[in-house]
């Protein structure tokens, strides 16, 4: 896709391959328009402190302009998929909480700014009538200009594997071992590469071992020359997506009701109850072990009511049918197995 306006002596051009970007750039560079010599930049960030911009048109340490691209996607897809998909997942949770108290307080700041700031133009203007400040502005200077009080930010009770739909995408690793896992870097920097997601806390063991189930099969059937994972730089393949849903698996409401908030700045943290004296027969002195700050409710277990969706998405154009149907059986059969 192109961009260009008239008032603009430069334009934007978004390639959806990496090897059409480094062909136009040699064919681009160099070429004389209008009566002027065209010179290519990779697009600057618009992000005024983020300093991932591409690297310039001269021969840095030896290596062009497209060596450095290749390696600059090569790092990227190298990367550690929990960056990508959980980016604060080193971050200890008491200062995750930390760090959305400070976003919320923030936001509830910027809307007692926007809204005096309003007021004011609207009197200027003499379109504020009887104006007078709206109360809760007066009460707002009590708390740090906070246009309300911030009684703490609700913990969640699970820290591990809590998340019940996974969306897993299928293709290459950064070594073209067939994959099923997330995205590590961005298309657009040309990272097409996907990692297991073997590592990422946030995904149940049920969604793990069902990608870890299809994967198997899928570098087994890739040995074989079966049909093959999608490659998003060649917009070819077959296996595409791994959707698991499950359901029925939210722990019992009273599990959560001693819950606290994050501690307010200025207090000391206390432990959490991880158990309930009052419902818990393996405490007989009802007393509830303690724990860090870090600690959460166990994985929730299955119930009666407990079910699992598994859904694969594949591109079938230009596949023999009875080849993808016999693939479609046999996957179904390996998840099938994994989960007995």
């Amino acid at each position: 896709s192109c961009k260009k306006k008239k008032q603009w002596p430069y334009g934007f051009i978004t390639f959806g391959f990496l090897e059409d970007r480094l062909h136009a750039t040699k064919t681009l560079e160099g070429c004389v328009l209008g009566g002027r010599r065209v010179t290519v930049h990779e697009a600057l960030n618009k992000k005024p402190h983020d300093k991932t911009t591409g690297s310039s048109n001269a021969v840095v340490h030896g290596r062009t302009r497209e060596e450095l691209i290749v390696a600059a996607a090569d790092r990227g897809a190298r990367r550690d998929v929990r960056d990508a998909v959980c980016p604060l997942w080193a971050t200890p949770y008491n200062e995750q909480l930390a760090k959305k108290r400070l976003k919320v307080e923030e936001a509830l700041r910027n809307l007692t700014r926007h809204t005096a700031k309003n007021c004011k133009r609207l009197k200027k203007q003499g379109a504020g009538g009887t104006w007078r400040w709206p109360s809760w502005i007066g009460e707002s200077n009590k708390r740090g200009k906070l246009a309300a009080p911030v009684e703490g930010i609700v913990r969640s009770p699970v820290l591990e594997g809590y998340r019940n739909k996974s969306e897993f995408t299928i293709g290459p690793d950064a070594d073209g071992v067939p994959t099923v896992g997330f995205n590590v870097g961005l298309f657009k920097e040309g990272v097409t590469a996907v990692a297991s997601a073997e590592k990422c806390r946030h995904i149940s063991p049920v969604a793990k071992k069902l990608a870890a189930a299809t994967q198997a099969f899928l570098r087994t059937d890739a040995a074989n020359g079966a049909l093959p994972v999608w490659d998003k730089r060649r917009g070819t393949g077959f296996w595409r997506l791994l959707v698991v849903r499950e359901g029925g698996m939210a722990p019992e409401t009273g599990e959560w009701a001693e819950w606290k908030r994050d501690v307010p700045a200025g207090e000391t943290p206390k432990t959490e109850q991880t158990t309930n004296p009052a419902t818990d027969p393996a405490s007989p002195e009802k007393t509830a072990a303690t724990v860090s700050e870090e600690s959460g409710l166990p994985y929730p277990l299955f119930d009666p009511r407990a079910e699992v969706m598994v859904v694969v998405q594949v591109s079938p154009t230009g596949h023999d049918p009875a080849q993808v149907r016999d693939a479609c059986s046999r996957l179904a059969a390996a998840l099938a197995a994994a989960a007995a």
